[in-house]
């Protein structure tokens, strides 16, 4: 997903659980854009290793400090073999990732080191070189570093880093190197996430969602027996909760708090659109109004509370967390986790997205990219192609909670009450705005958007208003 996120919604880069429930939300808050969002990742490891034990060699690419390195080793393995063009491949890799895996970094290096040995083994004659960066400032580095012809040959990056890197002309399509039936084994969400401008950018490796979630509990203490599935059944089962003193609902306003977490997936529901084709600002529209009314209701009507809408809670602190909140409109399968734990056995219920035109929510897709720069493309394309088999995509996706982009792979998590929900909406589920300006246009609208749950401004003025400012922004070229 690409920031913390608070209880309505997990892909952080900070561990809301210790071990693999926090490393799902680690990904998603770093591709949801917004204020702050790549600066407030988790920490990452302080020392910088080879397969070997050696320093990085001179001449590698620049290393940001806190990076595992994770050389090439030739030890046997029994890894799938991964067919690429028939010919022998030869040359060398390097890839930039971020910690999968959470705060431990010997579980990072672990990952990658099996990964590349087994690799290396089926390809003797490549190099691979990973390189395991910290989640902060990942953007501004990769940027600098292509920039400085120091990026990596492939780099794993979320949905809404494509435009970007594609109108810079640092990106290479992979529409030649990847087979029909590897296109067609994609769930369509993560091909369409991976797509700009109508060609293929990224090998999808692994989605995330996010959807509501249900306090049983507090259901049954305000006497309501049917769990809302719609905008209007939330409203109308709201004032029930308000009789217990209760908010129906947590709806995080604050401004460093991402859209695509917010008020995004409700103008999807409502079947409305962020920006045009042409890149001018298309949520001044009735669907935009009808999601920024529904938002403004809730507030107005004392149905989410109203310090969430100008500050994020402390973590653990939100209505959601402390059982005041009876349902997350965006939470994802971490956060869900997080809350289960807190709410106890049996209270945790996990609904299909809310549904007013469309039932739809967000989350991120993130794939290996193939960077212009490189200079082994065969090389490169074979690791990518290795990476994105269904056999090798499990070892990256499972310990981290995540969801596989491929329908070989199937369902991971079935018997998981938690996990295995999540996996049932997760067509359901859309990636972010693609457009070089994407967050950008976040930290833009989302002041309109608090002014109108605030009261300063109508709906319709602050769209208005939003419409201006985000037309302004792309204007700017």
């Amino acid at each position: 997903m690409s920031g913390k996120s608070s209880g309505t919604a997990a892909i952080t880069r900070r561990a809301f659980l210790a071990g693999a429930a926090s490393t799902a939300g680690a990904a998603l808050l770093a591709a949801c854009g917004g204020s702050g969002s790549s600066s407030t990742a988790t920490p990452a490891a302080t020392s910088a290793v080879s397969a070997t034990g050696a320093a990085p060699t001179a001449g590698s690419p620049t290393r940001a400090a806190g990076s595992v390195t994770v050389g090439a080793t030739t030890a046997a393995s029994s890894a799938p073999t991964v067919a690429t063009s028939g010919a022998k491949v030869s040359g060398s890799v390097s890839m930039w990732v971020y910690p999968l895996l959470g705060e431990d970094q010997s579980k990072n290096e672990s990952l990658w080191s099996g990964i590349v040995k087994d690799f290396t083994t089926q390809n003797p004659g490549v190099k691979v070189d990973v390189q395991v960066l910290p989640w902060a400032n990942r953007d501004d580095k990769l940027t600098t570093a292509l920039a400085g012809n120091k990026g990596p040959d492939v780099c794993y990056i979320n949905e809404d880093q494509i435009a970007q890197h594609v109108e810079a002309g640092t990106m290479t399509p992979l529409d030649d190197y990847l087979s029909a039936e590897e296109r067609n084994d994609y769930l369509q969400n993560a091909l369409a996430s991976a797509t700009y401008k109508g060609k293929l950018y990224t090998a999808p490796i692994l989605l995330t969602s996010t959807t509501i979630v249900y306090n049983t509990k507090l259901f049954k203490d305000a006497g309501v027996d049917t769990y809302p599935t719609t905008w209007d059944e939330l409203i109308q089962v709201a004032p029930k909760f308000k009789e217990k003193g209760l908010f129906a609902t947590s709806y995080t306003g604050a401004l460093d708090q991402s859209l695509n977490l917010s008020y995004y997936p409700l103008l999807w529901q409502a079947d409305g659109k962020i920006l045009n084709d042409d890149g001018t600002a298309a949520f001044n529209s009735p669907q935009g109004l009808d999601a920024l009314t529904f938002v403004t209701k809730l507030f107005s009507e004392g149905y989410t509370d109203k310090n969430e809408a100008i500050t994020r809670p402390a973590e653990g602190q939100s209505n959601l967390d402390l059982s005041k909140a009876a349902t997350g409109l965006t939470i994802d399968n971490s956060g869900a986790q997080r809350l289960a734990k807190e709410w106890g056995t049996g209270v945790t219920k996990i609904g299909a997205p809310l549904k007013n035109k469309k039932q739809i929510s967000y989350g991120t897709v993130a794939g290996f990219g193939l960077f212009s720069s490189q200079k082994s493309k065969d090389a490169s394309v074979a690791w990518i192609r290795y990476l994105t088999s269904p056999t090798v995509a499990k070892q990256i996706i499972l310990p981290g909670s995540y969801f596989p982009t491929k329908k070989s792979i199937g369902a991971l998590y079935g018997s998981d009450p938690i996990l295995g929900e999540f996996e049932k909406i997760l067509p359901m589920m859309r990636g972010g705005q693609l457009h070089p300006k994407a967050r950008q246009v976040i930290s833009t609208l989302a002041p309109e958007i608090q002014a109108s749950f605030l009261g300063k401004k109508s709906p319709q003025q602050a769209l208005a208003d939003g419409e201006k400012a985000v037309n302004s922004l792309i204007k700017q070229g």
